[in-house]
């Protein structure tokens, strides 16, 4: 087993919240594009007893906002290889294509895996739609506008230039990475997947969803939730107990 162990103060770049280290189980987060910790903010007290909820911050945005907003998988993988306690591992929409890189790092690592990857709002690799790929070739107030149009980029922002600006080269890193993604090939990964839609998704449709169950080898089992492509910020109690209720009902 091949562990690599981050520095303090490298690791701790990547939280903006504090842990629970008496929780018996690490839920890790990985937000949508554009988005950063505070995605998760209100997951953390909806989560049930023995969970500590620990969205992950990826860089250039909100605390990380001096830095570069590309990152490696590999780093992503490192902070989660640290990890001593069982854990699982949620992303949505981009997060949830990133989770299973994440996981397929760590599974060629040979280092320990989580006891799920949730993935919410997101079609498989392989079944990506074109939309990162014509977006990106948009100029960027025209990308701007698009994205805002999607949900989830409050319509404000488009009224703030210095903010835009800052937002921008973020959600253009999160789509080249998803448009490189989806070009890539994908082994299975070792875990059991969990997959959230929301029913009014038009993109991330259930039955789009289960395309995920390709993904794993070891099953795929998917929730309808009520709500759009950001469910889990309109209902996080609601996606955060189905997930703890799956973690207590099959722990491995």
């Amino acid at each position: 087993m091949v562990t690599v162990h981050y520095s303090a103060d490298r690791r701790q770049r990547w939280f903006l919240f504090p842990d629970a280290p008496e929780a018996p189980v690490a839920l890790y987060c990985l937000p949508h594009s554009g988005a950063g910790a505070t995605a998760y903010r209100a997951w953390i007290p909806a989560a049930a007893p023995g969970i500590a909820v620990r969205p992950l911050q990826p860089p250039g945005r909100e605390s990380r906002v001096d830095e570069p907003p590309a990152f490696d998988v590999a780093e992503v993988a490192d902070v989660l290889a640290d990890e001593t306690r069982p854990y699982a591992l949620y992303g949505h929409s981009f997060g949830a294509l990133l989770g299973h890189a994440v996981v397929a790092e760590l599974q060629r690592r040979g280092a320990t895996l989580p006891r799920r990857l949730v993935v919410g709002g997101s079609r498989p690799p392989g079944d990506l739609p074109d939309l990162a790929r014509r977006l990106l070739g948009l100029d960027d107030e025209e990308f701007l506008r698009e994205v805002v149009g999607m949900g989830g980029t409050p319509a404000e922002i488009l009224d703030h230039p210095a903010l835009a600006a800052l937002l921008v080269p973020v959600l253009r890193a999160d789509f080249g990475w998803i448009d490189r993604y989806a070009d890539a090939a994908h082994d299975p990964v070792d875990v059991p997947i969990l997959g959230f839609a929301g029913t009014e998704d038009p993109i991330a449709t259930a039955a789009a969803m289960a395309g995920w169950q390709r993904m794993t080898t070891r099953g795929y089992r998917g929730h309808s939730v009520r709500g759009d492509h950001f469910f889990h910020v309109t209902d996080p109690a609601g996606v955060v107990r189905a997930i703890a209720a799956d973690l207590a009902a099959q722990p491995r």
